[in-house]
């Protein structure tokens, strides 16, 4: 599939990818902000772009950068959920396999991924995709309980939080994704997908410590 020595692009990392990319022969380039980058402590050997918005680079400027740095471009590989779009439509360019940019686009946005599991009758809740502060309120007023908002994009949680009707919708920020609150034990299921087939990894359970912090257990 690649040279004899491939040229690696890695959005946003960590280090021990970094040394796996070495340790296997490849010639590498990471992008990602400056500040990250300094405390990264990138081994020997691979080439490092601080770049505070690669996030808004084009699919060609990262392949152009690429060849010009470490002298070509096979493939890119990002483990940051904010990076999967920019990654998939990196390799498309290069006509690596890979999911298609379509796909992830799909899966990061949680409004377009909400609409595809409201064709399961199991998964389908009220929901509502808040545009702006009335049409939040009206949401909340209908809503028999309370609701749990969250940014359209984002990953990890960041910008989760529950309303009810006594709460002030945010002000900026939109839109959100506004669902009603689902009662009961939240799990978390973690799978590796590939071709359309699924293979779980892990299974997390959120709970509440005993000073009421948010805990998570592995099962």
């Amino acid at each position: 599939m690649f040279a004899l020595k491939p040229k690696l692009i890695l959005l946003g990392v960590t280090r021990h990818t970094v040394e796996e990319a070495l340790r296997l022969g490849a010639d590498v380039i990471v992008f990602d902000t400056p500040a990250f980058i300094s405390v990264l402590d990138l081994p020997s050997g691979s080439c490092a772009l601080t770049d505070a918005d690669y996030l808004r680079r084009s699919p060609d400027s990262i392949v152009a950068t690429a060849r010009a740095a470490i002298g070509g471009a096979d493939a890119c590989l990002t483990l940051t959920e904010v990076a999967l779009e920019l990654s998939s439509r990196v390799n498309a360019l290069l006509g690596v396999p890979d999911n298609p940019p379509d796909v992830v686009q799909a899966t990061i946005d949680k409004s377009a991924m909400r609409e595809r599991l409201d064709a399961v009758p199991q998964l389908r809740i009220d929901w509502t995709l808040a545009e702006d502060q009335p049409s939040f309120r009206k949401f909340i007023d209908e809503t028999e309980h309370a609701c749990v908002a969250k940014p359209v994009s984002g990953n990890g949680s960041k910008g989760v939080a529950r309303y009810s009707r006594d709460s002030t919708p945010p002000d900026d920020g939109y839109p959100y994704l506004v669902e009603r609150e689902l009662l009961g034990r939240e799990i978390s299921v973690e799978a590796f997908s590939q071709d359309g087939r699924h293979t779980v990894i892990g299974c997390t359970s959120s709970e509440f410590g005993p000073r009421g912090e948010p805990t998570e257990f592995c099962q």
